[in-house]
């Protein structure tokens, strides 16, 4: 393969950079809001719950058209599905959970042993708060999509194609993808980083996409069950 050009390589970091911010800026913004200022609505309104599903399926349109561009597609990012896939999932569900759980315990532990008494939590609305409807269906249905196709595989993707460094991609996309969860507090941000970390050195590694999404899906969808549990819907 002929070496990329000065200009084209700057054309495809502006299209990166573009994907990126349509899919991250404004959950980090609102999240770094809420992390800051303290202030959590009761619920999240129906129509919060709407145009985040809006803005994630815009963020897998611009992905889709930046890759098009390029002359690439989603396959290239590992969007294969395989029978195998579904095993994986459950294995990287189950290591993830465990790594999460390990991190929230020593992040508690930590935290008691240093301050000589337990954080206060203070606990952040759920898109289930207002009742299982349509929306809430769309939107975490289509967030591990957004999350692992555009946070974990194509992020690490092009951070490998400008500094060849893989696992760099893997630190940045843990980053990324952790800091738009700022609004759960801080003592949440550990557990939900090393489930991310799990998912993202497998992407680093097999290049395939689909055991993420399932086993993030699997993982929300067993947390929220047990918040719509404990909230008696």
């Amino acid at each position: 393969m002929a070496p990329m050009s000065g200009a084209a390589r700057s054309n495809r970091l502006a299209g990166s950079l573009l994907v990126v911010a349509v899919a991250f800026s404004l959950p980090f913004l609102g999240s770094l809001r809420v992390f800051i200022d303290g202030t959590r609505p009761h619920a999240i309104p129906q129509i919060a719950v709407a145009a985040g599903v809006v803005q994630m399926i815009l963020s897998l349109c611009v992905l889709a058209y930046v890759l098009a561009q390029r002359g690439l597609g989603l396959r290239d990012l590992g969007f294969r599905f395989s029978a195998w896939d579904l095993p994986v999932a459950l294995i990287l569900l189950m290591v993830g959970s465990i790594a999460s759980r390990l991190a929230y315990t020593g992040e508690w532990y930590a935290y008691g042993t240093i301050m000589g008494h337990a954080p206060t939590l203070n606990p952040y609305p759920s898109v289930f708060d207002g009742g299982f409807t349509l929306m809430v269906t769309l939107f975490v249905v289509i967030d591990p999509f957004v999350e692992e196709l555009i946070g974990r595989a194509f992020i690490i993707s092009e951070i490998d194609f400008f500094t060849g460094q893989r696992w760099l991609g893997v630190l940045i996309s843990v980053a990324i993808t952790s800091s738009y969860h700022l609004y759960e507090g801080w003592i949440a941000i550990m557990p939900v980083a090393a489930l991310f970390l799990v998912f993202a050195i497998y992407y680093a590694r097999a290049r395939r996409v689909w055991p993420i999404i399932i086993a993030h899906l699997a993982y929300d969808l067993i947390v929220l069950a047990q918040r719509l549990d404990y909230k008696g819907f």
